[in-house]
């Protein structure tokens, strides 16, 4: 396995003093169609609009399935997606992208999107950001494909299926790049309603070991989500600073 040379960061989702100072969640159901919000905040899982100037930032959400890859239209609140129709039987992997994004800091505290180093001439800080939030809908399905990474940057996925996980009942999962497992990656989660932002802790927090794995036991019932951070030297050093990945996944404790 490789062992990735990486500089490891605490996740406080909010913290007002970095770039990403919103997370990135994405949940959705069956109703007349499919429909799915990007939740993109800091209220879990409540979906706020997004700001006008950031929405080019986000990829359209996609639905990954055995039989291929749906991309979403866009309906209503700019955060709202919808399918043409109902997810068919199976499992389903809900996905939302914050496109790869630069963020510089000036020295007077402002920050400024799209732009690096050679573009700001009073350049503090400068980081290349990226987001990922997934979800699952199993609909009469065994979820087994749920436990398989989509193999599309760092991602957070279970060992074994989520539908029946009960509070207090323990489940593995395992961080990945690309597929291959990350050692040493902290994880934090927390419940609906858990503010972080007041409490600046989480009601869960783990590393990965060797094999990339970490075990977690949810505390109370109802939607959940694991997030990480992952921060890496930039290729560059004259254009940016460091490169940051934040991902997340969500899902339902009975």
């Amino acid at each position: 396995m490789r062992k990735f040379n990486l500089l490891l960061t605490s996740l406080l989702l909010g913290a007002a003093t970095t770039a990403s100072a919103h997370s990135l969640w994405t949940l959705g159901e069956n109703k007349e169609v499919f429909e799915a919000d990007i939740l993109y905040g800091h209220d879990f899982p409540h979906p706020e609009k997004i700001p006008a100037k950031r929405l080019s930032l986000f990829e359209p959400l996609k639905v990954v399935s055995r039989d291929g890859t749906v991309v979403l239209t866009q309906s209503g609140e700019n955060y709202h997606y919808k399918h043409t129709d109902k997810l068919g039987k199976g499992t389903h992997i809900l996905v939302a992208n914050y496109k790869p994004t630069y963020w510089t800091e000036k020295t007077n505290g402002e920050w400024e999107m799209g732009k690096t180093r050679r573009d700001v001439a009073q350049a503090k800080e400068c980081g290349l950001y990226t987001m990922q939030g997934k979800s699952f809908v199993v609909i009469d399905d065994d979820a087994a494909f749920s436990t398989q990474p989509l193999a599309q940057g760092y991602e957070i996925t279970p060992l074994a299926p989520l539908n029946g996980l009960k509070a207090n009942e323990t489940a593995k999962f395992k961080v990945t790049h690309n597929g291959k497992p990350v050692e040493g990656v902290k994880v934090v989660g927390a419940p609906a309603g858990f503010d972080t932002d007041d409490l600046e802790i989480h009601a869960f927090s783990a590393t990965t070991d060797d094999k990339g794995e970490f075990s977690f036991k949810a505390l109370t019932s109802g939607p959940w989500y694991l997030a990480s951070e992952v921060e890496v030297q930039s290729k560059d050093p004259k254009v940016c600073d460091k490169e940051v990945h934040e991902f997340t996944l969500s899902f339902a404790v009975k």
